[in-house]
């Protein structure tokens, strides 16, 4: 028993880490189409109905990529909350060199048909990747791992993300709660 404890502390020291490495690493980026956070050991983007730039895109890369190098070879939980706006096929390749040989648990909360697709691409190439409508945003958030003790700084985070890519109707539902 006691070998569980000193093995308990030693995760959750080790959790503790990885969200510091995180949260100095990625904690706030606000774009005009995306926004981003580290939340509750997860990474959060927030995007509105319009493709991202590639400045834009460029920067979430470089962002997700100290996200995935911050978990030290473990399972990255993304959630991805957008009102529609979707990368094109370059964007789509850079990921999957962004993301290489990780493990990324990835939830595409979305009303959009056409994001829906896109994922159904993006799936093929990146394992656990996987759509959810948004008034299944608990089921996404289950998807990726998340600790629900961090609801409350998930919502306020998403809150204002929301407001910095002008207003999101996938996070509406979350925020509704």
């Amino acid at each position: 028993m006691v070998s569980v404890r000193s093995s308990r502390s030693t995760t959750e020291r080790r959790v503790t880490r990885v969200n510091e490495k995180l949260s100095a690493a990625c904690y706030f980026k606000s774009m005009s189409n995306l926004s981003t956070r580290s939340v509750g050991g997860i990474f959060v983007l927030v995007g509105n109905s319009t493709t991202p730039s590639q400045a834009e895109w460029d920067t979430y890369m470089a962002q997700l990529k100290l996200a995935i190098e911050a978990r030290e070879g473990k399972p990255l939980g993304l959630v991805v909350f957008t009102a529609g706006g979707t990368p094109d096929s370059g964007m789509r390749l850079q990921l999957r060199q962004t993301i290489g040989t990780s493990v990324v648990r990835t939830a595409i909360v979305t009303e959009s048909m056409v994001v829906r697709s896109v994922v159904g691409i993006i799936s093929i190439f990146i394992n656990h990747t996987r759509p959810f409508a948004p008034l299944d945003w608990r089921s996404a958030l289950e998807h990726v791992g998340f600790d629900f003790a961090n609801l409350p700084v998930l919502k306020a985070a998403l809150q204002e993300m929301d407001a910095n890519v002008g207003g999101s109707a996938p996070v509406r539902p979350f925020l509704a709660q």
